[in-house]
């Protein structure tokens, strides 16, 4: 049993919209770890995480793969096209208030990613680690030695890796009676309808999240899917 709110137990559980548009990055990399999880799951794309460490105490051999591959406009095209982009900053710069002390703000973002670096078992840096929506954690690159083209090399054969692999995971969630769902703003999703009821929906993605529509923010297609299942039903 999991309480939609632990204060009030018998709240009603809350669901996400589900043709709502998500949230992008302010930058190429996103920042939170939320959010490019979810963009990786919407995706199909493997998420892909920079452990790094900016400011007075950086990383030099960070600064030389983000100048020598990162920073590339090659790299910057692939990465869009094949990988979610998360960057968790080790030693991200703080703000010091009247009195020298550190903001409460700073502070979430330093334990935020310490928290993090536990999560996977960072050791050193520079670490990427690289982490498929359907099979988690699928390989780890630690360290940098300067052969940006051969570094680059091992990031598209992971790519090619996962496209296998998710490919076969999609097909065997079918079977389980996911799908895809476009909305009619365009917005697609992959997942399966676990409730419908008067013309609204309660869906459920691979990793659990529930998601709430009605049908008639579906496109054309789906809403004929739905009207053909009515109709091997016999629901009028």
């Amino acid at each position: 049993i999991v309480w939609s709110d632990e204060a009030n137990p018998l709240a009603d559980i809350k669901f996400s919209d589900a043709f709502k548009k998500a949230d992008k990055p302010k930058s190429l990399w996103f920042a939170s770890y939320q959010q490019a999880k979810r963009a990786s799951m919407r995706s199909g794309k493997p998420l892909m995480i920079w452990f790094t460490r900016t400011g007075e105490s950086g990383s030099p051999l960070c600064k030389k793969l983000r100048e020598e591959l990162y920073a590339k406009n090659e790299f910057k095209v692939w990465a869009k096209n094949n990988v979610v982009r998360l960057k968790v900053d080790l030693a991200p710069q703080v703000s010091l208030g009247q009195s020298g002390e550190i903001q409460d703000a700073d502070t979430r973002k330093r334990n935020y990613a310490a928290a993090l670096k536990k999560k996977y078992r960072v050791l050193g840096l520079p670490s990427v680690i690289m982490e498929s929506p359907s099979r988690g954690v699928t390989d780890r690159f630690r360290g940098y030695r300067g052969d940006s083209n051969s570094y680059f090399a091992m990031l598209k054969d992971n790519i090619l890796t996962h496209e296998h692999n998710y490919d076969v995971w999609r097909r065997k969630m079918m079977k389980k009676g996911y799908r895809d769902w476009t909305g009619k703003n365009g917005l697609e999703l992959f997942a399966k309808l676990a409730r419908y009821q008067d013309g609204n929906l309660i869906l459920i993605e691979p990793d659990g999240n529930k998601l709430k529509t009605t049908e008639s923010k579906l496109s054309r297609q789906d809403r004929e899917w739905i009207a053909l299942q009515k109709s091997r039903r016999g629901i009028e």
